[in-house]
């Protein structure tokens, strides 16, 4: 079986280059190999996944390769089997990410209704008030790394929003999530952090066993009220998984892309410009609301292009197994072979994006960006559930803070920097200065 070329490196090798600089090893072997090559990776390290595997992991670039990747069979190329691997974890249970088949199409069922439509307003407002929250405690007089600060922020609106928490037990949930993106965290210690983690999830779940919660917009209280096409409801360990997972989902990711997004905006005098002019035409003046948000259109392309050009996740992301053989690229592949798309490569294909090395937010308001060229969230019928969440999230706390603040960087956004399996800028994100805005919203 003839596999796409790729590094002769040993595979502790190539897993330390994953695991330490995943972009630059990346896009190395694009250079060396081309649009599509294999490196041997394994199980990722995962010495207690049951799941077998050829050890091969082919990478792809191409749109017409992601399409072909995305449009497979879902039972023929698995998700949650290669979530398993590359995350770890034994059994089909453990959240969406890692199941497949009809328990994956059943949890996605159960989401649609949570994270579409009218349902996304009605989080905005804890969203704007975890933002207002802690951009009060901010020094004026001095420069801060912005990181720390939007991992707090976006800790807030898990808690309200996705879990439901009383501020009391926000501070017991701080701590412990912010110790998962401290790549100082590592082994025994880290496995103990998830224990706690876990612990929080369940004692929370067991408080509220029986309660009536028809009250209230939590995604928490939500997934307790809907049921399951044969009528039953999410037992405690479905409820507990599915919290962990848009827990553990949810903050990397809106935390780093939040502090890429505030460096894109604030280096660039234009377009830090265009984007409080829109909140202050939008906005006329007045506090950022619910209605606003979606006609920030110019934050909207914004925040596609940083997606865009600015990783959060490392390496790759829209992983799949393939539980039969899948022609790829003039390759077939055989049964057992790991997929995945080099996002930070697809998004620089010159053949798709006009100087693609070019930070343009246009572009994306002046046509439409195919789904297989700009894959930030995966896709195929394995998109992200939170995707419209989060870019939402960013949206508000972008214009909750713009619309008071005037903000500017203090010194350059660093490069990426390995968090687990994030990415982030290094030296803790954007060294910023702020002020409290006195008239207008323009900064002149």
């Amino acid at each position: 079986m003839t596999f796409p070329p790729g590094p002769a490196l040993p595979e502790s090798e190539q897993l330390r280059l994953m695991r330490t600089a995943p972009i630059d090893f990346i896009e190395s072997c694009h250079r060396d190999f081309g649009s599509i090559f294999t490196l041997q990776l394994g199980r990722f390290g995962n010495t207690e996944v049951t799941e077998t595997n050829n050890g091969k992991w082919v990478i792809v670039t191409k749109p017409d390769d992601v399409k072909t990747l995305f449009k497979a069979d879902p039972d023929r190329v698995l998700a949650g089997a290669a979530n398993k691997i590359l995350f770890g974890g034994k059994t089909q249970t453990g959240g969406i990410i890692r199941l497949d088949g009809r328990a994956h199409a059943e949890i996605r069922r159960v989401y649609q209704p949570i994270f579409t439509g009218a349902s996304m307003k009605a989080y905005i407002p804890a969203i704007i008030a975890a933002a207002e929250r802690q951009a009060k405690a901010w020094s004026r007089t001095r420069p801060f790394p912005l990181l720390p600060e939007l991992q707090r922020i976006t800790i807030r609106v898990i808690a309200h929003s996705i879990l439901g928490f009383p501020r009391e037990e926000l501070e017991i949930l701080c701590p412990r999530l912010m110790c998962l993106e401290d790549a100082a965290i590592k082994g025994q210690q880290r496995v103990m952090v998830e224990r706690e983690l876990s612990r929080i999830v369940t004692d929370h779940i067991e408080r509220y066993a029986g309660a009536d919660m028809s009250h209230r917009v939590d995604v928490f209280a939500r997934l307790t009220q809907v049921q399951k096409s044969d009528g039953r409801r999410l037992s405690a360990k479905e409820l507990h998984d599915e919290l962990i997972t848009l827990l553990k989902a949810g903050f990397g990711t809106t935390s780093n892309a939040l502090a890429w997004l505030f460096g894109c905006i604030l280096r660039d005098p234009a377009i830090y410009i265009q984007v409080v002019s829109e909140l202050e035409r939008v906005t006329q003046g007045a506090a950022v609301a619910r209605d606003h948000v979606e006609r920030l259109t110019y934050l909207d392309a914004v925040i596609k292009e940083m997606l865009r050009l600015c990783p959060s996740i490392g390496g790759f992301t829209g992983v799949r197994y393939l539980a039969d053989p899948l022609e790829l690229g003039g390759y077939p592949l055989p049964a057992g072979t790991m997929v995945a798309v080099a996002t930070h490569v697809l998004h620089r294909d010159p053949d798709v994006y006009e100087d693609p090395l070019v930070f343009r937010p246009e572009r994306f308001l002046e046509h439409k960006v195919s789904i297989y060229s700009w894959a930030p969230f995966g896709g195929g019928n394995r998109m992200c559930v939170g995707k419209s969440f989060a870019i939402q999230e960013m949206k508000v706390v972008v214009a909750t803070l713009l619309t008071r603040l005037e903000m500017r960087l203090d010194q350059p956004i660093g490069k990426p920097e390995v968090q687990g399996f994030f990415c982030a800028p290094s030296g803790r994100g954007p060294l910023v200065r702020v002020r409290d805005r006195i008239a207008g919203l323009t900064r002149g």
